[in-house]
Order: C-alpha cells, then structure tokens, then sequence
C-alpha cells in the first residue's frame, strides 16, 4: 500500500522486470520534480492509451516527448474533481475511459419486505454494458441461508432469464407465489443467489437477494424502550434498556429484533442486532461499554456486551422487528430520526428518560408524555441524574413512577403511615 504514498514531488515508474530498476525495464512513468512539486495537491487522468515514458526523451507530465509535440498522455484534474467523482467518470479511481466497461449482471436491490397477503415475491434482475451477444443467469433458492423453506413458497426449481443485447430489456422479473401455510410463523427469511450460466458477463453486487416475509396472522410481541440513560457522573454508565410486557419470552435472534441509533440529526442509523431472550415482564440491557465494566459501575450483568448503544441525550433510536433500518418493522421509537435532539423533548442529556408505568407497548410517533425525562436542561424540573439514579433491569421504575394496586382501608393515621414507610421501602 505504500508505493502510492507520495506528496507531488515524487515519480512514479513501471517496471517490466522486478529483478532490476534499469531504464531498459521501464514500460510505463510519470515524472516530478522536487523543486517543482508539479504532482501537488493534483490529479493526473490518464487520456490516450500511448506510454508515458520515452527511452530517449524522458518523460514527462503532458507528452511522451522532449518538443511537447506529441500526443498528450495526461490530464490534469483537481481533488475536487476527484472527491467529487462517482463510478463511470474518469476521475473516479478504478474507472477509465481507455477501456470499455464490462458488462455486470446483479439484483436491483439486496432486500425486501413483503407481507404473507402480498401473494407474491418479484426479484428484478438488471445488466448494464451488454453491447453484443446475449446472456444467460440462473436465479436460485438458498434454503441454508433461509428461514422459510417451500412450504413458504412457490419455487421448486430454479429459475433462468435471458438477455439479448440486440433487443435488452432490463431489469427482468421473476415472480414466486408465496404460500399462506396457516400457521402463526412470525416472519421468516427467504434468501435467493444470482449466478451466471452463459454469456461473458461480471456478476456485480448485489449477487444475493433476501426477502423478509411477515405472516399476516403474526401479531408482534409488546417489546418496547423502558429507559435510555446517560449518567451526569459516569458516561461509561449509558445503557438502553428494553421491557417485555406479554406473558411469554421472546427470542430477539429468531425475530430479528434490531435496535437502530441516530446519531445527532444523522439519517442514516447504526443497526444493533439483539440476541438472546428476553422474558416475559423482564427487561434486556444493552450497555455503552463492556459487560465487565458495566457491572462494576452498576453491580448486575447487561444481557448484550458492548455495543456503543449508550448516546449523549441528544441521539434517537428505533425497535426494529424483523430486520433493520431498512428492512424491519418499526415497532417503537425515541425521539426524531435526522434532527438533534439538543434542546427538544427528547433531551436526556446527563440524565435518562424512563418509560411510564402505564405504557404497555410501543409507539411508533414519538410521545414526550410517554416518559418521565431528565437532563441539565434549565427547562427540565427534574434536573440531572446520576449512576445512583439510574435502575438497569428494573421496570416500572420505582422511583419513578408510584406503586399501583395499594387499597387503602379505614385505619389511623399511624398504620397509614406505617404502610406508606413499607411501601416505599
């Protein structure tokens, strides 16, 4: 990687002979000059397939020449030009006009989502640069990458598409009836593979295609966000934590549950793949740093190791079931994907924002009064929190939100302080 580690005041060669640097070796160069650092803060695009080097002139930056009479050999561009380039330009690295593109063959797209009453999978197939001849690609089903099988769907043998560059059509479709099997499944994976069978064509990513297909009867399981904390005296504290309000566990792997993170006003989020269970009535705990150091602050274990979930108070995030940013269910949110949460509702900022007591499942808008927040916000009356706040694993939180079922009967004032005081502690 470091024969391209040079300033503009370094020359480039190629050699035909790695067992000698002589001049007779030389194929190919582009020479710079110490003293004239014509190479700086530049780009050089190569224009016309003639050598750079001349045994008897010399190289040089524009001509193969001593007169600069001939051919140019160079273009000079700008790192603008080059930070601004995408794939087929010239300035684009990996991309040149002296050689035609290859033809590439590839799904539109990586995934999708359907629903068991969609009726049918479509998996459009594209080529780009088929100029002559024809091609020929084979769709395959991949039942070990897969968690639906043929039970699932129509697809009992491979399918194959044809592409004819004197009358291309592109992309091709081919549609996979899917099959409702009346059971509650949940939403299962089906995973498809590209290859080429004949023709002279790159097979370009995507090469593999997977379909999240959610069964209709499915009702997803009441998992939401129970409490994000951000300690005023410990960063390393910041945890997420998940609460589970249905009478069964719930294997977070098999649903393909995905916490995503929005960092700032970012658009774009961070997918957090859950694993392991979380019971019924019980919490999961994802921590900012590892598990060891998480314990140590808080005295209990997290259920996931670390995984940078922890923010600073002014990030958003998302439960995802069924797969991630782009593919998975929305099940509950915090805050407002692509805007900084400084100085919003959302804000929690040296503190945390815990899920109120009477909230039994997610939310899919945002909704401050869902949540009991604090922060060092001057507008927020309930201020900071610290590590001693903070309650990893603990839902409904009973500092904050008062203990429900207490009957009160006809007793004095005495044994109804007396219960107070048990309760409370």
């Amino acid at each position: 990687s470091t024969i391209t580690y040079f300033n503009g005041n370094d020359s480039l060669i190629l050699y035909t002979d790695p067992t000698g640097y002589l001049t007779s070796n030389i194929s190919d160069a582009i020479a710079f000059t110490n003293s004239g650092f014509e190479g700086g803060n530049k780009g050089f695009v190569r224009t016309q397939a003639y050598v750079g080097y001349d045994l008897d002139a010399g190289s040089s930056i524009e001509d193969y020449d001593d007169d600069n009479s001939g051919p140019a050999v160079w273009t000079e561009i700008t790192t603008a030009t080059a930070d601004d380039a995408v794939i087929g330009d010239d300035a684009y690295i990996g991309t040149t006009a002296l050689a035609t593109p290859p033809s590439e063959v590839s799904f539109t797209t990586a995934a999708q989502s359907v629903a068991e009453s969609d009726g049918n999978i479509d998996l459009n197939v594209q080529v780009t640069g088929l100029s002559s001849g024809t091609i020929t690609v084979q769709v395959d089903f991949n039942a070990d990458n897969s968690t639906a099988d043929l039970t699932d769907i129509t697809y009992s043998a491979p399918q194959q598409l044809t592409f004819d560059a004197s009358s291309l059509v592109s992309p091709q479709t081919i549609t996979i009836p899917i099959v409702d099997d009346g059971l509650d499944g949940g939403t299962e994976i089906a995973s498809f593979d590209l290859s080429v069978i004949s023709g002279t064509v790159l097979l370009a990513s995507p090469s593999t295609h997977n379909v999240s297909i959610t069964d209709d009867d499915f009702v997803i399981p009441d998992i939401f966000i129970s409490e994000l904390a951000d300690p005023n005296d410990n960063y390393n504290g910041r945890y997420v934590e998940l609460y589970n309000s249905t009478d069964s566990d719930v294997d977070l792997a098999a649903g393909n549950w995905n916490l995503v993170i929005y960092i700032n006003a970012n658009t774009s989020g961070s997918n957090k793949a859950l694993t392991g269970t979380i019971p019924a009535g019980g919490t999961y705990v994802i921590p900012y740093r590892s598990s060891e150091e998480f314990s140590t602050i808080y005295g209990v274990s997290p259920d996931q190791g670390s995984s940078n979930a922890g923010t600073n108070g002014d990030d958003n995030f998302e439960l995802r079931y069924g797969g991630d940013a782009s593919t998975g269910t929305l099940v509950d949110i915090y805050g407002s994907p692509g805007t900084d949460g400084t100085g919003t509702a959302s804000e929690y900022e040296d503190g945390r924002a815990v899920r109120n007591a009477d909230i039994t499942s997610g939310n899919t808008t945002f909704t401050p009064s869902e949540w009991t927040i604090y922060s060092d916000d001057s507008s927020n009356p309930n201020g900071i929190a610290n590590v001693a706040d903070m309650t990893p694993g603990v839902h409904p939180d009973p500092l904050v939100n008062e203990p429900t079922g207490v009957v009160a009967s006809a007793v004095s004032d005495t044994e109804i302080s007396l219960a107070f005081a048990a309760i409370n502690s």
